[in-house]
């Protein structure tokens, strides 16, 4: 058995593995041992941090004070029940927020979309909306960000990961690497 968790931050790039574990011929997520996982059932703080992610301070917007923001996983099926909360408090940027989750169908939930004005009205400053959602066809690495002004390009993304426990090509491959790159405008 082997795990493989690797984080390197490198000037414009972020890069970032995902856990993975191999035991025998089948592939199997191993518990992630970096602090910043949720799974389908979290509460996501939105806050403002001061960070250098191309070496010179600036004020951003983090999902859970991270950048990228935490990794959620979830397997396929499972229900989401996402709790955002807007701690935003910069006054020289925008102080509401929605989240998108990239790339998944709503269906019979169009309004945990998180397009602010257009499914939603965005989140107020120390409020919080619950993205709640099910899965019930989609496996697969996609990404969540904010869909509110330049938030996305102040930082306000991170990656979703949604496993498929019955995956029919699990013995064709041994680790699974997913990968976030980022920079900043």
């Amino acid at each position: 058995m082997r795990t493989l968790v690797h984080l390197l931050a490198s000037g414009l790039v972020n890069l970032f593995l995902v856990t993975a574990t191999v035991v025998g011929p089948r592939f199997h997520r191993a518990p992630s041992r970096r602090a910043n996982v949720l799974g389908p059932v979290s509460t996501v703080e939105v806050v403002n941090k001061v960070i250098a992610p191309d070496g010179f301070p600036r004020s951003t917007v983090l999902a859970g004070g991270t950048f990228p923001g935490p990794l959620i996983q979830a397997q396929k099926g499972d229900e989401f029940l996402l709790n955002v909360t807007n701690l935003l408090n910069d006054t020289s940027m925008d102080i509401t927020t929605s989240i998108h989750w990239h790339g998944i169908f709503q269906h019979q939930s169009n309004w945990a979309d998180g397009t602010a004005w257009i499914t939603q009205c965005p989140i107020q400053p120390n409020g919080s909306f619950l993205y709640r959602f099910t899965v019930p066809d989609q496996a697969g690495t996609y990404w969540y960000h904010s869909h509110l002004s330049a938030q996305y390009c102040d930082g306000l993304r991170g990656p979703l990961v949604i496993y498929d426990p019955d995956d029919p090509l699990a013995d064709m491959y041994d680790v699974d690497d997913g990968m976030v790159t980022s920079s900043f405008c």
